[in-house]
């Protein structure tokens, strides 16, 4: 049982990832580039504030790869475990 949940954990943070990286290349092909900073975010009823957005760094590219690493790396624990119980 404990290695169906490390499995479902892993698939789990496979799908983030990937919902993660669909969700910033949308917003990169239909957004809008801008500069600025950013000192609090509050939210707001204005139709012009963008309700999705991301900040462009090396950060944000790294973290989608390194949840699937951390996926496959979690994946492989269940799947090994699964296979390798002792009754």
């Amino acid at each position: 049982m404990e290695s169906l949940l490390i499995i479902a954990f892993g698939l789990t943070l496979i799908y983030v990832a990937f919902k993660l990286q669909s969700s910033t290349q949308k917003i990169r092909k239909k957004g809008i580039q801008t500069e600025g900073i950013i000192f609090d975010t509050l939210p707001s009823d204005n139709p012009d504030s963008p309700k999705e957005f991301f900040i462009k760094s090396p950060l944000n590219s790294f973290i989608p790869i390194l949840l699937i690493v951390l996926a496959i790396v979690i994946l492989a624990t269940g799947i090994y475990k699964l296979l390798h119980v002792q009754f």
